[in-house]
């Protein structure tokens, strides 16, 4: 709420002239398997500019209104998406929240002088306008000091890889390398998103037996908290105790809805990095 207040005089600069609110779009997964996320950010926003409003509004009195922008954790939806904002008129966008997304129609916004605060992390959707998020370069050496500390050298990761796993592929990719260039030994066993119609809780589980087959020390989980879940429950079930590693997309309240405390506490999870921990961010 912080950041969008810094912005007003932007946004309303923007927009002067006009006494007509203030429309900004919120796109993320609003519905879906990852709606979790989407609607508390959603709803974040909306609670954001209730407040504002109720203080006036903008520094020239204008009030906000928001434009639920609804992509469904889908890259397919991410261009329509976009080009529906676009033609609304609305200059602002919070999101959107998966890197796939972003890596579709972050490029539409900018073309269209739509001005993004979005939440992606892979590298390739920086650019013009703000984040709240670290990218995956920032992200990924924080996981591997991590690692190492730990004195892993066989690591096991199950990965959603799919088309619309742009964030944890590329967060998994870049761990890897970094492992196997200190000379850890990494497997990789590829899971699908808990959306797909084969991911069943008996899909998981099989995924997670062929990824403990390498005896590893550390069990890396590189997928959105639906499938983080089902995988936290197959490792709980498998009577092993390696190490477990949660990545970042694994980290919702989704998460804790649907494990139990026993089949959470298994794993660590690797949260937002703090600036301290970021040389490029320590001066910020």
């Amino acid at each position: 709420f912080a950041l969008a207040s810094g912005l007003s005089l932007a946004i309303a600069a923007a927009n002067s002239g006009s006494s007509a609110p203030l429309v900004i779009a919120v796109e993320g997964p609003q519905s879906g398997a990852q709606a979790a996320n989407g609607v508390d950010q959603l709803r974040g926003v909306r609670l954001a500019v209730r407040q504002l409003n109720a203080r006036g509004g903008l520094w020239d009195g204008r009030k906000v209104a928001v434009f639920a922008a609804n992509d469904k954790a889908d890259a397919a939806n991410a261009k329509a998406v976009a080009r529906r904002v676009i033609a609304k008129g609305i200059r602002f966008v919070i999101g959107p929240y998966n890197s796939s997304v972003g890596i579709a129609n972050l490029p539409l916004y900018r073309r269209a002088k739509v001005l993004p605060l979005w939440m992606t992390s892979r590298d390739e959707t920086a650019g013009v306008g703000a984040t709240v998020q670290p990218m995956n370069t920032q992200i990924a050496p924080i996981e591997q000091r991590y690692v190492k500390r730990l004195g892993a050298r066989r690591v096991a990761m199950l990965v959603d890889d799919t088309p619309n796993g742009a964030f944890t592929k590329g967060m998994a990719e870049r761990l890897r390398a970094a492992l196997q260039r200190q000379g850890a030994s990494v497997t990789w066993t590829s899971v699908l998103e808990a959306t797909d119609p084969g991911a069943t809780g008996s899909y998981y589980a099989d995924r997670v037996a062929v990824a403990l087959k390498s005896n590893p020390d550390l069990v890396y989980v590189s997928t959105y908290f639906p499938a983080g879940v089902q995988i936290a429950k197959a490792l709980a079930a498998s009577g092993t105790i390696p190490r477990c590693l949660m990545g970042l997309a694994n980290v919702d309240n989704g998460f804790v809805a649907k494990a139990t405390l026993a089949e959470a506490q298994r794993c660590v999870f690797s949260g937002v990095p703090a600036p301290t921990e970021m040389p490029s961010a320590k001066t910020y």
